[in-house]
């Protein structure tokens, strides 16, 4: 009887490769390559530097298509899979498992899930490598500085040529801001009121902005260098790089209608005083007569929009930002990274629960795990204290441990076992994270306004 057992068990020794784990990766790998080129095929011009933020919806209708229809095929992989791995059961064969084959099993599943998983970051890195490609022979500090410069002589809004918006008074309101804040930081109207102490005229020799924050010079060399152009009269300088902002445009398909000569004789129409008389429009393909709004805002300036001409400001800044974040950008996002660890690890200690309990106690557990997120939902609105909440978070789930580790070695309920395990297993896999919010928020200053009194409750920990 005894040989007959044996001989049984021997023949159905249950092998990590029933998990299918060389097919399942070889499916990972295709899917990997195709959302790759997807990616990399989903942009096929520099203008996706701009045109996403104007057509985004369109943009995002195609990635949404495509998300859901491979994630329906993921899902549908998974599933098949799944039938496949759960059929043969050990634990239902009364085979006898040691931890290490527990332990490699859950390696395995883990591997599976987080190379499936992390298709979807695939897909975004395709399109990352195509945007470097598009744009890595533009140098975005030489750009940033002409386009600086020439922004002056592109007069869009009003309050960017105000005497207020001077670098001396711009120096000016710092200091009294910083003078009203260290008198009473609780006052919330001290901006306001330091921008309110200089009104003038409009002038291109106040301009003083840095609207590209790519670019070297500051906004004091700028403003240096439109002072110098105009004093002296270099209207070569002004044309040139009008030019160039123009080239630039061209480099990402921006549109614009521009005449450089009559821009250039709207800063010398008052030769005294280079005063602002016309504005353009900021957008070409969106110019509309705003000469009544002025007027209505300002009745000492009644110069309106010249509807001829018009530069695509916006454009040109979405472009701008987005060749600076794409070098920026890391295809090992940490962020990313770990949300797709902790996703991975929740699935697989899900599944790992289904084959090691009973159907009965494992379903509970997991519309349990609905109702407890539910009611901490509940408890953490009507708290509304991080680290309360925290607090809470951790307590519950190392409560979930002992009452599931003191059943179990006193051999009590399964059910209630079953569950606390089911329960402590999932909510344990962020306590890490949690734990590092609470000492974040116990270390750093706490501070407030009471009755128009700042208070430092807690300096920061060094």
């Amino acid at each position: 009887m005894f040989k007959k057992i044996n001989h049984y068990l021997l023949l159905n020794k249950p092998q990590l490769w029933n998990i299918r784990l060389i097919p399942m990766l070889s499916i990972a790998l295709v899917l990997h390559l195709v959302y790759f080129i997807l990616g990399y095929g989903s942009i096929y011009s520099i203008q996706y530097f701009h045109e996403h933020y104007n057509y985004g919806q369109y943009s995002y209708k195609n990635e949404e298509i495509i998300h859901f229809s491979f994630g329906l095929l993921l899902f549908i992989i998974i599933i098949v899979w799944l039938f496949r791995y759960l059929r043969n059961n050990p634990f239902k064969s009364l085979y006898p498992l040691t931890k290490a084959y527990l332990i490699k099993e859950f390696l395995l599943i883990f591997l599976i899930l987080f190379s499936l998983i992390t298709i979807f970051h695939t897909y975004y890195y395709g399109k990352l490598l195509k945007q470097r490609s598009l744009s890595h022979h533009l140098d975005l500090v030489q750009q940033s500085d002409i386009l600086n410069i020439a922004f002056a002589f592109l007069p869009f809004e009003k309050s960017e040529f105000e005497k207020t918006q001077s670098c001396e008074n711009q120096e000016k309101t710092a200091l009294e801001l910083e003078k009203m804040n260290k008198a009473n930081p609780c006052d919330y109207n001290n901006n306001s009121a330091a921008t309110q102490l200089y009104i003038d005229t409009y002038s291109y020799t106040y301009y003083c902005q840095k609207k590209f924050n790519q670019g070297q010079q500051s906004s004091s060399e700028i403003n240096s260098t439109i002072r110098r152009w105009l004093k002296h009269r270099q209207v070569d300088s002004i044309e040139q790089v009008l030019l160039k902002a123009c080239k630039i445009a061209d480099t990402y398909k921006i549109k614009y209608n521009l005449n450089i000569k009559t821009l250039v004789n709207y800063c010398f129409q008052d030769s005294i005083n280079y005063s602002v008389n016309r504005f353009i429009s900021n957008s070409y393909e969106e110019q509309t007569d705003y000469s009544s709004n002025y007027a209505e805002e300002a009745p000492e300036l009644t110069q309106a929009i010249d509807e001829q001409l018009g530069f695509g400001f916006y454009e040109l800044n979405y472009a701008l930002s987005d060749v600076e974040k794409v070098r920026e950008t890391n295809f090992f996002n940490v962020t990313i990274i770990w949300v797709f660890f902790y996703a991975s690890l929740g699935f697989t200690i899900i599944l790992s629960l289904f084959r090691f309990l009973r159907f009965k106690p494992w379903i509970s557990g997991i519309i349990g795990v609905g109702v407890v997120i539910f009611i901490g939902v509940i408890i953490a609105i009507s708290i509304s204290s991080n680290i309360a909440t925290s607090n809470i978070y951790v307590l519950f789930t190392l409560t979930c441990f002992f009452v599931s580790w003191n059943i179990i070695n006193r051999k009590g309920s399964k059910m209630i076992s079953a569950i606390s395990l089911i329960w402590f297993s999932l909510f344990a896999s962020v306590l890490i994270p949690v734990v590092f919010l609470n000492i974040y928020d116990l270390t750093r200053e706490i501070s407030y306004c009471r009755n128009g009194i700042f208070v430092i409750e807690h300096k920061a920990e060094p």
